[in-house]
């Protein structure tokens, strides 16, 4: 039989599956086709299904086909001058033809003598060249765990685990143990990588969250594991060829964030364009489309400081800051964040404020891991469906996190817990101190322990990536719940200025309001903490009753929507009215910013005493000692529900005008650590900070005498100086009516 009346002839020939197939050989199912007079005229080509009717579970694409077509090609023909140009559009078949994803290739651009890498460790190890270094062991582990390029039938058990594997192990160790898949399939049982997936022998992760200690190396694995995925995606046809969902027209993007371009640039984009420059194979393969480029008149690649784009396959790859309306929309391929941790996640904004403000948008860890996931959606659809027709090697649409972390509130240690889930498949989550990870690094190498020293709670964070815990240790819920038995007498409407003068900075300010009116009372004290940016400026109102402290009153004007506060306006309005008011005759603020505020109440009012003073450690102590622990602390009852106070995730904007509610928050998320009293993650302490600093005062001697001579004179409604308070929980109650204390 003549090559032109056999299965090379046949319209059907790439898509059949008939083992009978050959150059000497034509079945009942022989479709002609056009002869071809030139690898152009291929494009022409369309190809007819395969009839057979396939049962059961889709099987693998046999990867050795290029060698079963030689096979058919070396039968015994006799060829002729007439079946000359029939061997040229066999040779041109062959070579157009991806037998990785059954489909065909570009023709007019030939890079099949490329050798495609097998996985991830062949390609550090032979692809790229000697000019990048392979990997660390645990790294390894890390990048064929993602990749899902391991035959868990052929592997070691153990070796699910990564401790497994010695930390200064040599990367070709791991190979003792797992057997690793090539081009997607097993070559010890056969198993392929869809086959693994569809039964879930392994998972098909398409998101990594790796929480590592600085120093580990996180951004240059999560770079090598970049070059490596376009180096993939440069072996496959153009993906609008093979996923129904892209068209032709669509760029396929690649994108790597970080806090800001410069750090995207700096810590993403630069090393993996750099691998890229620096690697043997893909200097081949710019040199070959440079070359392709010329014979088509076109330009068919560009690599610059700031991107990388591939024209034949539509492909773009570039660094971004974490805007995220330019985040919005884009198909995407890959996207790589730097640093997820130290985004900014306590973004509290209000009804009010304009969401296009661009700085806004930098601060939102969520907005931007959203964007990014969204725009990722597509391919990962396409995958899994491919997966179904037995495709191996069309790449995932992959997501990298990477930071050490900042608090366990932030967002990659969110995308953690969340990966620690049960059922969880599609994200690989992992954290790791940088001595687990980096073996030049040691746990008990000077360089770490130096920086325990300085500041054991950073290091730990920044090299242990152990965050401090979120909720505080410090209180009881029951304890705290107990402590608002009060009545909140005051609160501060806030007001705002916002002036249409260019360039004048927006204010707020407020008015007290008087919720609980009194006929008399007791010297008190007033504590301030002055914040004036980004944090409240927060006020206690106290006074002593026997062994206890009442609080009557706490407010706080927010800063929010871009406006700062108002000092002198939060003078006239609320501080001033309250002295008045409320018998003050001692103020006392925390920063050193007040220092003009407690010297202008003390002209407007000479006989009040003021005072800066920076609480101490002791003073939480004996804040604790002597009022909580005790029981011996009265604060204004709640605004809002318990159940709703503690699930709150925007302060300023769920809490705002509910300060009583506001200070039960802090109690609950201020923690200690090494001794030292500080914020809760995301949250803040300023109103738990200016009760703490009432109470500090209200034992000094000096304090104490100066007040006292202020008592009113009538004192029938409430004895001050002459009940004694029994210390304990069960020593008194308080009248919410009358602000009594109840001596039981």
């Amino acid at each position: 039989m003549s090559l032109s009346k056999s299965c090379l002839r046949c319209a059907n020939y790439l898509s059949c599956n008939d083992k009978r197939k050959s150059a000497s050989f034509r079945c009942e199912r022989f479709k002609n086709y056009k002869a071809a007079d030139s690898l152009i005229d291929l494009f022409s080509l369309k190809l007819v299904p395969d009839e057979k009717d396939l049962k059961g579970k889709p099987k693998g694409v046999e990867l050795e086909r290029e060698k079963e077509i030689e096979e058919f090609a070396a039968d015994e023909v006799d060829l002729d001058e007439d079946n000359k140009k029939s061997l040229f559009v066999y040779e041109a078949m062959r070579k157009a033809r991806d037998p990785l994803t059954n489909t065909i290739q570009d023709v007019s651009i030939d890079l099949s003598d490329l050798k495609l890498a097998a996985n991830f460790y062949e390609f550090c190890k032979e692809t790229v060249g000697s000019k990048v270094k392979m990997p660390f062991a645990r790294q390894l582990w890390i990048a064929y765990r993602f990749f899902g390029e391991y035959c868990p039938r052929c592997s070691d058990p153990e070796y699910n685990d990564i401790t497994a594997i010695e930390v200064d192990a040599e990367p070709e160790e791991v190979l003792e143990h797992v057997t690793l898949l090539r081009h997607g399939q097993c070559p010890s049982c056969g198993a392929t990588k869809s086959k693994l997936v569809l039964n879930e022998e392994i998972n098909d992760y398409n998101e990594i969250v790796m929480v590592l200690g600085q120093r580990s190396g996180k951004s240059t694995i999560a770079s090598m594991k970049s070059a490596y995925h376009v180096h993939r995606l440069l072996k496959i046809p153009r993906l609008a060829s093979i996923c129904d969902g892209i068209q032709d027209f669509t760029p396929v993007q690649g994108t790597f964030v970080g806090l800001t371009f410069a750090r995207a640039m700096k810590n993403l984009y630069t090393p993996f364009s750099e691998i890229i420059l620096r690697s043997e194979w893909y200097d081949q393969y710019h040199q070959a489309l440079k070359h392709y480029g010329n014979v088509l008149g076109k330009e068919l690649y560009r690599q610059s400081t700031q991107f990388l784009r591939y024209n034949h396959l539509n492909l773009e790859f570039y660094p971004m800051g974490p805007l995220k309306r330019t985040l919005r929309g884009d198909t995407r391929c890959i996207a790589s964040i730097d640093e997820l941790g130290h985004f900014p996640f306590d973004v509290n904004k209000t009804d009010s404020d304009d969401d296009e403000d661009d700085e806004r948008e930098r601060a939102n860890a969520d907005e931007v891991h959203i964007s990014l996931s969204n725009s990722l959606a597509t391919i990962r659809v396409e995958v899994w469906n491919l997966y179904k027709k037995g495709i191996n090697h069309v790449p995932q649409g992959l997501m990298l996190n990477m930071s050490s972390p900042s608090s366990w509130k932030d967002k990659i240690c969110r995308l953690f817990k969340e990966s620690q889930t049960t059922g969880q498949t599609t994200m690989l989550g992992l954290r790791m101190p940088t001595w687990d990870i980096n073996p030049m690094y040691q746990r008990d190498s000077p360089f770490i322990q130096n920086m325990y020293r300085r500041n054991p709670i950073k290091a730990d964070r920044d090299f242990g990536a152990n965050p401090p815990s979120l909720s505080s240790s410090i209180y009881s819920k029951g304890m705290v719940q107990s402590l608002f038995s009060g009545f909140q007498h005051h609160t501060v409407a806030p007001q705002y200025h916002d002036s249409v003068i260019p360039g004048e900075e927006k204010r707020i300010f407020g008015k007290l309001v008087t919720k609980r009116e009194r006929a008399n009372w007791p010297p008190s004290i007033l504590a301030l903490d002055a914040g004036h940016v980004n944090n409240s400026f927060a006020l206690a109102l106290m006074y002593v009753a026997g062994e206890g402290l009442v609080v009557p009153s706490v407010m706080e004007v927010m800063p929010i929507g871009g406006r700062k506060i108002d000092f002198p306006k939060i003078m006239e309005q609320v501080i001033y009215p309250l002295i008045e008011q409320c018998n003050v005759h001692f103020v006392v603020a925390d920063r050193w910013n007040s220092i003009l505020l407690l010297q202008k109440i003390t002209e407007k009012h000479p006989d009040v005493m003021s005072q800066q003073y920076t609480l101490k450690p002791k003073d939480f102590k004996t804040f604790d000692s002597d009022f909580v622990h005790t029981g011996n602390l009265v604060l204004p009852s709640l605004e809002l529900p318990i159940e709703r106070i503690e699930v709150v995730q925007n302060y300023r904007k769920e809490l705002n005008g509910s300060p009583a509610s506001h200070l039960y928050l802090q109690f609950l998320t201020v923690r200690e650590i090494q001794g030292i009293i500080t914020k809760g993650d995301g949250f803040t302490d300023d109103l738990y900070r200016t009760v703490v600093l009432g109470a500090s005062r209200v034992r000094d001697k000096k304090i104490s005498e100066h007040i006292s001579k202020f008592q009113p004179k009538d004192r029938k409604e409430l004895d001050f100086s002459d009940k004694i308070i029994v210390s304990g929980r069960s020593g008194f109650d308080f009248d919410h009516a009358t602000g009594q204390i109840i001596v039981r």
